[in-house]
């Protein structure tokens, strides 16, 4: 269908709304005039069919809502708290106030999932008026201080585009606002410069970010209501992500809706709509997601594909680079000397690095992922069924999440710039630590992963030449010392090596990964998981005492030296170390 044009007599009217009309089993659409609000009755009992007037017929199931105990007494909650407003009125209001249930929760509560909070839109007040008469009614019947009102200014940074009342009633978090009407939106800036103060259904479902997000449930009249005329279509039936307008124009106002329409795709496996791939994939778009979006928020959209309700990681970094948005959403250091080659390149052929062939290459790193992770699993659980035979486990795990990040950043791995303070800083760690302002944690992990990397590779390539062979050249030492570097992130390291290796020498890519598989295991076997917590048999203060070390570096380099006897002596004494460091000292001196 085509998407209405945003003009004031359309919307301020809401003429030609499809409107259910209920006869017998079967729910049928008519046209309406412009005062009836299209509804889908309330059904608790088998759907009935809707059949509509267009040219070419769909079947839209009717949407089934079933309401809890808690929300069927929070709606009576708001509804006799309106009618109770309405009663004390002098003049009667011309008409009932209209208490709507808007976005997420009517979502998925129509796909029958879980939904942790309510957002109620009021038609003819604010919604901090209309909480203040629903909290004034249940201070009549419980202690006032049971119900708490907060007040949320408007906060389009925090996608708060509306004075927001929030409260807990029965259990339940609600936020009241009112109907959002109009905006105007500037051209550097995703905050809305004006704003209509009262909107119409049609209105506010035409502002919302999705169709599937413009339903509403009215709460007075237990209907679902359907301004668009797509929400239900593309939620029951079509499964797809669109725009209730034109998503070159929704995405330019509000760059930030591209990353949630990947993020609602893939939690929902929905699909998403051709005109808005194609406005996703705009140079304005892609320009405007990276001027008016700040890098915060921008990276709390990234991790809720991540780690978010429904996440799957792999599929919304695949989409992220199909889409060209990579360099949008983590940028690169600009204004700054870049030095290195894209990884898998032999020699870098132009000046300036090609951040965007860099972006192109990486779904050949991200394709291995699911592969390796499966196969380190199936060894994990046959290591742990056979623990029995001497296989020492511990709790060592790949972190998955930085594994799906490293992997995306992988061809920027060898890439490094000089700061204003003339510090070597590498390209990926710039990308999370200001491109989407992750965690110090995450800066550490990628920066750990990323200097490692050589290491780990050499370790996983010996490895792979061993296996046609009787040749072993396992070494203990080499390994722990790594391992005590990367300490809980070795896993993740050698799976992220593997999938380094197996993207760019494709030919040899089951080698590798059997390979990788006999160096996971070889840890174990060797007893090296978990190395970096073993204490030392002489710590600081007894080298110093034993060998009369004056404090400072000497205390260190002993350490050390006690480090690598411990590994190539897993089952050595304090005695034995100590003797031996006696012998190096000796040899020095």
């Amino acid at each position: 269908k085509s998407r209405p044009t945003l003009t004031k007599p359309q919307l301020m009217t809401a003429a030609h709304v499809n409107t259910p009309t209920v006869t017998g089993g079967t729910t049928s659409i008519g046209t309406t005039t412009a005062n009836t609000r299209p509804c889908l009755p309330l059904s608790n009992t088998s759907s009935p069919s809707i059949t509509t007037t267009n040219t070419t017929t769909k079947r839209t199931p009717t949407p089934l809502i079933t309401l809890t105990p808690a929300e069927e007494q929070l709606f009576h909650t708001l509804t006799s708290a309106a009618v109770q407003y309405e009663k004390s009125q002098s003049p009667p209001l011309t008409s009932p106030i209209q208490i709507r249930v808007a976005g997420g929760w009517v979502r998925d509560k129509i796909l029958n999932l879980y939904s942790h909070d309510v957002d109620v839109a009021i038609d003819c007040m604010s919604g901090v008026d209309f909480a203040t008469i629903v909290k004034r009614e249940l201070d009549k019947i419980e202690p006032p201080q049971k119900h708490k009102m907060g007040v949320i200014s408007a906060n389009p940074d925090q996608s708060k585009h509306l004075e927001t009342a929030t409260m807990k009633i029965h259990g339940i978090e609600v936020d009241f606002v009112h109907l959002r009407g109009e905006e105007v939106y500037e051209k550097h800036s995703r905050i809305p410069s004006q704003v209509k103060d009262f909107g119409s259904p049609l209105e506010d479902a035409l502002r919302r970010d999705f169709t599937i997000n413009s339903l509403f449930y009215n709460v007075r009249e237990k209907c679902v209501e359907d301004f668009t005329e797509r929400g239900l279509d593309d939620l029951l039936v079509r499964r797809l992500i669109e725009t209730p307008l034109c998503p070159h124009v929704t995405f330019h106002d509000d760059p930030l809706r591209v990353l949630r329409a990947i993020r609602f795709g893939v939690r929902y496996e929905f699909g998403l709509a051709d005109d808005l791939r194609a406005a996703a994939m705009s140079t304005d778009v892609k320009e405007s997601l990276i001027i008016k979006v700040s890098r915060e928020r921008v990276g709390k959209e990234l991790e809720g594909m991540l780690t978010g309700k429904g996440a799957k990681p792999l599929v919304a970094l695949g989409l992220i680079v199909d889409l060209g948005l990579g360099d949008s959403i983590f940028c690169h250091p600009q204004g700054m000397t870049i030095t290195g080659r894209l990884l898998g390149e032999e020699e870098r052929k132009e000046e300036e690095i090609d951040f965007l062939k860099g972006w192109r290459d990486t779904q050949k790193y991200l394709k291995p992922v699911p592969e390796v992770l499966k196969a380190v699993g199936d060894v994990k659980l046959d290591m742990e069924s056979n623990s029995e035979n001497g296989v020492m486990m511990t709790e060592s795990e790949v972190d998955v999440r930085m594994l799906h990040l490293s992997c995306l950043l992988l061809p920027f791995v060898n890439l490094k710039y000089i700061d204003r303070k003339k510090k070597i800083v590498l390209v990926v760690e710039w990308m999370l630590k200001e491109g989407v302002k992750f965690k110090n944690k995450d800066i550490y992990a990628i920066r750990t992963l990323t200097e490692t990397l050589p290491s780990m590779t050499a370790l996983l390539t010996r490895a792979r030449d061993d296996l046609n062979g009787d040749k072993n050249s396992f070494s203990r030492l080499e390994t722990g010392l790594l391992l005590r570097q990367l300490k809980h992130l070795w896993v993740t390291s050698l799976l992220q090596s593997t999938i380094a290796e197996m993207a760019i020498h494709p030919a040899s890519a089951s080698d590798t990964l059997r390979a990788c598989l006999k160096l996971y295991v070889n840890v174990f076997e060797h007893k090296l998981d978990g190395c970096w917590k073993t204490r030392p048999l002489l710590d600081g203060k007894e080298l110093i005492k034993v060998f009369n070390l004056p404090r400072g570096p000497a205390v260190g380099k002993f350490l050390n030296e006690q480090v690598r006897w411990m590994l190539l002596n897993p089952d050595g004494s304090r005695d034995e170390c100590e003797k031996y460091l006696r012998q190096v000292n000796s040899e020095k001196e």
